[in-house]
């Protein structure tokens, strides 16, 4: 073996003459490939004035002194470029893109976007913050944005996101907090129906609102709280589908009529907490 497996650096030999050729030889090997930082990556023209140890990433179709040479990193030494042949697993940092680069044994990638069954498979993530056994994915951001894979990159358009659980028994939910102490919550908690919770201290919670799976009908097991009065101006004919302003949001009515009148229309989606009527009678 007159060289090393890896970075090909030559040895020096039992007897050899002039051994510091080869002792230097292996030192500006050393000096391209040891920790990489290369000045561009994929440059098919060699720059005209490249300064004594600047390092370049020869891109497909190369020219020149490159010609041949895509992959190989090419240093600028002694006046002269010298080349070395990437293995698998090496990293570079290319100064002019910022960002780092890894060869798979083939190519040069960009190492955000290199895939591999490790990566494909992270046991937790944090993004700005510690994640931990319990939230393995955790976020500290003042925002958070999905946005969907446009059908020209591949995808359908659409963005969905699924909360899956176990058993109807689990819980698959949103959560909202005051630092950390819980204030709502909506999704299928414990059962197959929908429900809508709230908390003032984050321990005693009470249903809001829930939704039957089967009929899609709602329940407000706290009832509907209307607030306002409404006093309509007095009512001098007969009324059909009568809808004064804001009666679907008040919680008392008070009509007033010049004579006994009829008047349809009151029943519509909410019902009045409390009708007040000035004689003579009305009739609905």
């Amino acid at each position: 073996m007159t060289s090393t497996t890896n970075l090909e650096l030559p040895f020096i030999e039992g007897g050899q003459a002039q051994k510091h050729v080869t002792h230097n030889e292996a030192l500006r090997r050393l000096d391209v490939v040891i920790q990489i930082a290369v000045q561009a990556a994929w440059l098919t023209t060699p720059p005209s004035v490249p300064a004594t140890g600047d390092r370049y990433i020869v891109g497909v179709g190369a020219t020149g002194a490159w010609s041949g040479r895509a992959d190989d990193i090419a240093g600028w030494t002694d006046g002269a470029w010298e080349f070395l042949t990437p293995r698998a697993g090496w990293c570079a940092w290319s100064i002019e893109d910022d960002f780092l680069l890894v060869f798979d044994g083939t190519q040069w990638r960009d190492a955000r976007h290199v895939s591999s069954s490790g990566a494909e498979s992270i046991v937790q993530l944090g993004v700005n913050t510690t994640a931990s056994s319990e939230n393995r994915l955790s976020v500290r951001s003042n925002a958070v944005l999905f946005t969907d894979l446009h059908d020209a990159d591949g995808g359908s358009g659409d963005i969905r996101l699924q909360l899956s659980r176990e058993t109807s028994a689990n819980a698959t939910s949103v959560f909202f907090s005051n630092a950390f102490s819980g204030r709502a919550e909506f999704g299928l908690i414990g059962t197959d129906e929908f429900r809508l919770k709230v908390s003032a201290d984050g321990a005693s919670w009470i249903d809001a609102l829930v939704f039957d799976p089967a009929t899609g009908l709602a329940t407000l097991p706290r009832a509907m709280a209307m607030n306002g009065v409404v006093s309509p101006a007095q009512i001098t004919a007969n009324q059909n589908d009568y809808a004064p302003a804001d009666f679907a949001n008040c919680a008392v009515l008070r009509l007033s009529s010049d004579a006994a009148r009829d008047i349809t229309g009151l029943a519509g989606a909410l019902t009045v907490a409390m009708w007040r009527c000035s004689t003579p009678a009305l009739s609905t």
